[in-house]
């Protein structure tokens, strides 16, 4: 296709090359826009990061307060939306602490280290942490923060330099952890008998799943990035935990449509949830990143947001030289099937980003008519507007 730009245009040299075409969003920014573009868009994320976990996680502490209490009743919190850890991943508000337990147990830090595709340096630490499922307490260390000047005991590398130095992922993330353990264990000392996680992720893949508004293809996106180098044979992930949370590491060899359909049953009891994107977040991308407003996330409502019967059943090519066609497009197999749309659904452009629960599931037939009814809620935690 005339007018964008060619796979070819990447250095060979780039770590997160080849699992681009994984991203489909950021693929698709970058055949639009191009690689310099692609580079100022890291510097611009970071005016808003914070405000965007600040709003995830308040909310999520708060919501879990709400529920603890008993001001939110049962019957609410089924038909409200918060996030697991990492803030993500959507969740139904009454399986939020379920879900957390079983994925990383009952008193629990996990740290997100993200990496710029082009630097291999840090972009960002995001720690969280968790009592009995409940997120309770987080901290986030941004590039400019001399937490990720802190150096290694042994190596004596900063914490924003050790991808770049140690080019396994896996390598990475364990010595991260030296580090990293060290400082949650002088801020916080109570919890220094707590589980540790490490999650190292390249930020590609994190844009792109911001990017999702379907928590199934969600769930599709965290499959494909723990599964480069066993499904698409590529020579390391696109990101990992370290150590392998027992939950992860009993589903993620399981077949995509599987491990979607299972999470999706922890997380939402299989229903379809779209994505929320905050007031403070949204604004930005409008006023900063008009040409992605409209090229991914508005495009997405456009298209339509597929059910989960289309997202189960499209079909990926299991090999990273497969993936893009002659002409660098990526290659999926979608059936056909119903989409969510605004029209459909009843929602104008101004609440497509509030976040819906719909009432449509893994056993909702491909040709289901879509209409407003199947609206159950909008927004987050306790910011839900329920429609019935």
């Amino acid at each position: 296709m005339s007018g964008l730009h060619s796979f070819g245009e990447i250095p060979d040299d780039s770590r997160t090359k080849y699992y681009l075409p994984l991203s489909r969003n950021v693929y698709k920014i970058f055949r639009k826009f191009g690689l310099e573009y692609m580079k100022s868009f890291q510097g611009k994320f970071r005016q808003v990061q914070y405000d965007i976990t600040a709003d995830r996680w308040n909310n999520m502490i708060f919501t879990g307060k709400k529920i603890l209490s008993g001001e939110m009743s049962q019957e609410e919190a089924e038909k409200s939306v918060l996030y697991t850890v990492p803030h993500i991943i959507s969740v139904r508000s009454d399986l939020q602490v379920g879900t957390n337990k079983l994925m990383y147990g009952d008193s629990t830090d996990v740290s997100f280290t993200i990496i710029d595709d082009f630097s291999s340096e840090i972009l960002f630490v995001f720690n969280g942490h968790m009592e009995s499922g409940v997120p309770s307490d987080w901290y986030l260390a941004g590039l400019d923060d001399e937490l990720l000047d802190r150096r290694h005991m042994k190596y004596g590398w900063k914490i924003r330099e050790i991808p770049a130095k140690v080019k396994d992922l896996s390598k990475s993330a364990h010595v991260l952890m030296d580090i990293l353990m060290d400082i949650r264990n002088e801020r916080r000392p109570e919890w220094k008998n707590s589980r540790y996680w490490v999650c190292v992720c390249w930020s590609s893949a994190m844009y792109n799943m911001f990017s999702e508004l379907s928590n199934y293809e969600m769930l599709g996106n965290i499959y494909d990035g723990l599964n480069t180098k066993f499904k698409y044979k590529l020579p390391d992930y696109y990101f990992l935990y370290y150590p392998i949370p027992p939950l992860f590491s009993s589903i993620v060899y399981m077949p995509r449509p599987k491990f979607q359909t299972v999470l999706a049953g922890l997380t939402s009891s299989h229903k379809l949830i779209t994505s929320t994107i905050e007031d403070r977040a949204l604004e930005w991308v409008k006023s900063d990143l008009p040409e992605i407003y409209d090229l991914i996330y508005l495009s997405q409502w456009k298209e339509g947001i597929p059910i989960p019967a289309i997202s189960l059943n499209t079909k990926i090519p299991d090999h990273y030289k497969k993936l893009l066609d002659k002409d660098d497009n990526i290659i999926r197999e979608e059936p056909n099937g119903s989409k969510c749309t605004l029209e459909n659904l009843g929602i104008s452009e101004e609440e497509a980003f509030e976040g819906y629960i719909l009432d449509i599931d893994h056993e909702t037939p491909l040709d289901v008519k879509i209409t407003p009814d199947h609206k159950i809620a909008s927004g987050m935690g306790h910011k839900t507007k329920f429609f019935k």
